[in-house]
């Protein structure tokens, strides 16, 4: 019977997964270490990774807080991204946040 993956390994894997498809880089004991700031950096963002094996979660004020400054800081945009693992199709098990204020410049030409 094989091992059920602690919180911290389920965490990892997602940084993994986020580190593929983004071509970004996770940034080690940025779990355990507050002068390590995000889970994974990028030339251009600084990523929060948040999972679930639930239907749902709440979002924290404390994620948003946290995230902006430290982007804002290294001069980078804040994202944060949610998996839930227990959605299945038509529905993605992965999202992302981005504040309004970047999304409406994404979207600028499309209006």
């Amino acid at each position: 019977m094989p091992l059920e993956e602690s919180p911290y390994e389920k965490g990892r894997r997602h940084e993994k997964m986020i580190e593929e498809r983004t071509g970004d880089k996770r940034v080690p004991g940025s779990g355990n270490q507050s002068m390590k700031p995000g889970d994974i950096r990028g030339d251009k963002f600084l990523r929060e990774a948040k999972m679930t094996s639930k239907k749902g979660m709440s979002i924290k004020g404390e994620w948003l807080i946290k995230i902006c400054r430290q982007a804002l800081t290294n001069g980078l945009e804040p994202i944060i991204e949610l998996r839930f693992e227990g959605h299945k199709p038509p529905t993605s098990k992965d999202w992302v946040m981005i504040q309004a204020r970047y999304f409406d410049e994404l979207t600028e030409e499309d209006i």
